[in-house]
């Protein structure tokens, strides 16, 4: 359902959506639930990454290497400070 609901048209929808795959990325969603939580870390706005970012600091998994990797992007890049210091605590 979390799949589903991370393509309603609401941001903060679409936000909260992120916040659970990041939290249960690498359990139970799988390779459509990694790349759906890459595609709301990438999307523009603050929400959805930033509350991808909050849900995998959450997550016991080990992250995958994809997302390691655009956390690192994010955590230079993002044009939001608070989104950047979020990332970057995840890359170190």
């Amino acid at each position: 359902m979390t799949l589903q609901l991370s393509y309603d048209p609401s941001s903060e929808i679409q936000g909260y959506s992120a916040s659970a795959l990041g939290i249960v990325a690498g359990l139970l969603v799988g390779e459509a639930g990694t790349d759906r939580l890459i595609d709301l870390m990438q999307s523009d706005g603050l929400i959805a990454p930033l509350l991808a970012v909050r849900g995998l600091a959450k997550s016991e998994a080990r992250l995958a290497s994809g997302i390691r990797e655009l956390l690192g992007s994010l955590a230079r890049e993002h044009p939001s400070n608070m989104e950047r210091r979020e990332a970057a605590e995840l890359v170190t």
